[in-house]
């Protein structure tokens, strides 16, 4: 509108007379209709906006809807879901009955699912077993109520779970089962009130996996002794036909020697035994081994004999004691196949040097000695360790772990000269597990620490001449307290050295330790910052003042299994680290 009047009171705040108020209203009804019709017109759109959205969406309902029909999913082969569903499984240990994992987990997905995993023989053919024989035993969480019925929970939990296994075990067809079973009682010693009604808990588990012993691959068993006499009674040696490997952890002080049913298995190739009393005669009835690791304390001359009669071992692991007997080998112990040997000894120190001495393993690649100070024979330093006599005879040795309070200073640097090509160094117990958990406990008497970390730091010169264990590449140690941060930080920094790496010292790639002492200084970040800056792919993994273990309710389906995720707990050898030395 081309109006100065009205232009100058759009400028201004004056009041504006009658006839400027009459003007603007005889402007204004044009635009207010053109307004309303705009304003109709919007709504209209908006209107068919809203439609053509419930459209969509009801269009794109029924598209989702048909495209599941579509869904590659449904035209997978079952032998590929099978396949699919074997490597959900739990790799280092037997699945337990549990909705919270594989295979149970898959049957709940939908009812394809559910078959298929229940059609698959080899889903059902592991299982984790956790057993209890005595209400009092379990009292974690069961109700605080009377006795009586505590005793009709627990009883109810025990018959569902031998059903749950007969179940289990009934659907693994015709392939070789693996199992772990596991007692969560301490020992077994019911009143006689109650004795008749435990046994029949006791034998309802046993009776729930007797009738698949033929097909017996892989059996892990934690119990009291006189509970796995039980089972012993039950079984014979034509019951186990395809038995490979047995572990054994049997608790308590049984009446009388074990000889086990289980160890004259046809064949039985892998054993991990410890058991409180041992018959001598377990020497003389296993002789195709391959691997042996035997927790129960035998004397250097039974280790001996035993030795003597299984020639095929690859991995061997013992506890050796003299038991009072003069310990004479009658000749050279031939064992062309072994590449792993731990010893555990507590002997004289005669009768070790004489046992390891007469050893001749050609192809040995890993050598673990353990040597307790606090023996009853005692531990004189002034002599030269046992572990020499073996260590001078095997030059092929890549990986060490020994007790740095069993060998002397003096040995130590010792052993570092006769083994140049070790590449893996452990200092204290080996660690467990796929994952490498080192010990967190510590020891009833640690005497001493006669590991010093600058032997094997590499000095200012470079040169490989004078450098301990110039091939190391991996170091682990336990309980360490002898040695500083800063003097950790310098070892590693040194190994890290690309000048000593031109020298030919090996370049350092692993350090996990724990230490019995408070943290003095992080030295993490510089270490990191000196491997990236040399473009080290490098580890760290550095513990101090380790906490208490966690606890477990005994009724649950995964009790016994480690933080680790391991159902057998004893530190049995890692084939595969073996096998890549």
């Amino acid at each position: 509108m081309d109006d100065p009047d009205l232009s100058r009171l759009l400028e201004n705040n004056e009041a504006p007379l009658e006839t400027a108020i009459h003007r603007v209203k005889a402007f204004l009804e044009e635009p207010r209709k053109e307004l309303h019709h705009i304003q109709a017109e919007i709504h209209h759109l908006n209107q068919l906006l809203t439609d053509l959205k419930e459209k969509e969406q009801t269009t794109q309902k029924t598209i989702i809807s048909y495209n599941r029909i579509l869904s590659p999913a449904r035209r997978v082969p079952s032998d590929i879901w099978n396949e699919i569903f074997y490597h959900c499984l739990p790799t280092q240990r037997n699945p337990f009955m549990s909705t919270a994992e594989a295979p149970m987990l898959l049957a709940r997905v939908c009812s394809t699912w559910r078959f298929t995993a229940l059609s698959s023989p080899r889903l059902w053919a592991r299982l984790h077993i956790p057993f209890a024989c005595c209400p009092q035993e379990t009292s974690v969480g069961v109700p605080e109520q009377h006795s009586e019925n505590r005793r009709q929970y627990f009883a109810r939990e025990m018959k569902h779970r031998s059903e749950g296994v007969k179940y289990w075990l009934s659907r693994s067809g015709t392939c070789p089962i693996s199992l772990s079973v596991i007692c969560t009682s301490h020992n077994w010693a019911p009143s006689t009130s109650q004795s008749q009604w435990e046994a029949q808990t006791l034998f309802d588990i046993f009776n729930a996996v007797l009738p698949f012993a033929s097909r017996w691959n892989d059996l892990e068993l934690c119990m009291p002794s006189d509970i796995y006499r039980k089972l012993d009674m039950m079984l014979s040696v034509d019951m186990v036909p395809m038995l490979r490997c047995l572990r054994a952890s049997l608790r308590g002080q049984g009446p009388q020697e074990h000889t086990l049913v289980l160890l004259q298995a046809p064949n039985l190739r892998k054993i991990s035994l410890d058991a409180p009393r041992l018959s001598p005669k377990f020497t003389t009835c296993i002789l195709p081994l391959t691997y042996l690791s035997l927790y129960s304390l035998i004397t250097h001359k039974h280790a001996f004999m035993l030795l003597d009669k299984c020639p095929n071992l690859i991995h061997c692991k013992l506890v050796v004691d003299t038991m009072d007997e003069v310990f004479a080998p009658p000749s050279t112990l031939s064992l062309p196949h072994l590449k792993s040997l731990c010893v555990e000894d507590s002997g004289r120190t005669d009768d070790s040097k004489a046992f390891l001495r007469y050893i001749n393993a050609p192809n040995l690649k890993w050598i673990d000695y353990q040597r307790h100070p606090t023996s009853r024979h005692g531990w004189v330093m002034n002599f030269p360790s046992p572990i020499l006599s073996l260590m001078e005879r095997s030059t092929f040795i890549t990986k060490l772990t020994f007790d740095p309070c069993g060998v002397s200073t003096r040995d130590i640097s010792e052993c570092f000269r006769l083994a140049p090509h070790i590449r893996h160094l452990v200092v204290g117990p080996e660690p467990s597990g796929p994952s490498r958990i080192i010990s967190r406990q510590r020891p009833r008497m640690r005497q001493r620490d006669n590991f010093n970390l600058t032997t094997i730091t590499v000095k200012e010169t470079r040169k490989i001449e004078k450098t301990r264990l110039p091939r190391l590449e991996i170091i682990e140690a336990s309980l360490m307290k002898n040695f500083s941060d800063d003097d950790l930080l310098k070892f590693i920094v040194r190994r890290l050295d690309h000048e000593a790496a031109r020298s030919g010292i090996a370049i350092l790639k692993c350090v996990r330790m724990t230490f019995d002492r408070p943290r003095e200084r992080d030295i993490a970040p510089d270490v990191d910052l000196y491997a990236k800056a040399a473009g080290i792919d490098f580890k760290l993994e550095l513990t101090y003042h380790p906490g208490p273990p966690s606890v477990d309710n005994p009724l649950s389906p995964s009790f016994g299994i480690s933080e680790d995720g391991l159902s057998w707990n004893l530190p049995d050898i890692d084939e595969a680290s073996v096998l890549a030395l």
